[in-house]
């Protein structure tokens, strides 16, 4: 199941603009459009394991699949791997538009590449140990050394 879903995506940038990012012919065209939107997802997903990867939790990470199913929970991953899943697919789904804002300044500016650095350093200090998930997320077992007898001679009766 993946971190996080359309709908949390169009909650937080709104249905008109997700939809707008996602129709890159222009065709008003649901099908072409819907695939992008799970393409973004499934490309968010992956950037979070690859930066969570060998950290504190095992990847992918825990999700809670049963219970959004039963409509117990509204995210399907801690809602801070929820935001940074959105923030990902977001900024993947506006860059492929090809769009070039301009800042105050002039300069060319990236509106989402904020949210996108915002998720990357949240991940960083996820992995970093300075913030911690939902403690039903599964964490990595830290090896614990242990000794091994192994008999060098064996007593026969």
């Amino acid at each position: 199941m993946a971190y996080a879903t359309r709908n949390n995506i169009e909650q937080k940038y709104g249905l008109e603009n997700v939809a707008k990012w996602a129709d890159l012919d222009n065709t008003g065209g649901t099908a072409a459009a819907e695939l992008r939107v799970t393409s973004a997802l499934t490309w968010a997903d992956a950037q979070i394991n690859a930066m969570l990867r060998g950290g504190p939790y095992a990847v992918p990470l825990a999700t809670r699949s049963a219970l959004v199913a039963e409509g117990q929970e509204t995210f399907a991953s801690d809602p801070i791997i929820v935001e940074c899943a959105v923030q990902f697919a977001a900024y993947r789904l506006y860059s492929a538009r090809g769009t070039t804002d301009m800042g105050d300044d002039g300069e060319e500016l990236h509106k989402l590449s904020a949210e996108r650095k915002r998720a990357e350093k949240t991940l960083r200090q996820i992995n970093g140990g300075m913030l911690k998930l939902d403690p039903d997320i599964e964490t990595v077992q830290e090896a614990v050394p242990f000794a091994v007898t192994i008999p060098t001679s064996r007593d026969e009766d």
